[in-house]
């Protein structure tokens, strides 16, 4: 007898019904249904037509003898998905770095930074250059100041 578990768990899934809503239409318990699949047991013949009613396939689907058309095409649209998932996942790992990289050079500025009250200079080698401030003289340029004797 092939392999009924994985299919139909499978289409268990993709009809959107649990495992205890399966087993209370069928009337076995919820750990029969989990036996079946994960291969452990294999349901009898009247359990398989009675999966397939419910499940609304045949038992050559159920035996993987046959596939579903819509099952297919939903497996498809799950493939593109996840191919799109990852992408964003990749995109979002770039990001996320940059985003680090930014962090690093921030945390880097501040350390070189006086802390100051009132002033915001940073060290340029051995440098000190403070901010510009509009309508202001810089502080760092030389002004013809007259000579006091």
């Amino acid at each position: 007898m092939p392999d009924i578990n994985m299919h139909l768990k499978e289409f268990r899934i993709f009809r959107q019904i649990t495992q205890e809503e399966l087993a209370s239409k069928i009337g076995k318990s919820k750990n029969v249904i989990s036996n079946w699949e994960s291969g452990l047991n294999r349901p009898d013949v009247d359990s398989v037509e009675n999966i397939c009613e419910i499940l609304h396939v045949t038992p050559n689907q159920i035996f993987g003898w046959e596939p579903l058309p819509e099952y297919e095409h939903h497996k498809r649209y799950l493939k593109d998905i996840e191919q799109k998932r990852e992408a964003i996942r990749k995109e979002l790992e770039e990001k996320q770095m940059q985003l680090y990289k930014l962090d690093a050079e921030y945390k880097l500025m501040l350390e070189n930074s006086t802390q100051e009250p009132g002033k915001n200079a940073f060290k340029e080698g051995t440098k000190m250059i403070e901010p510009f401030t509009i309508g202001q003289p810089h502080r760092n340029e030389q002004h013809d100041k007259p000579k006091s004797n």
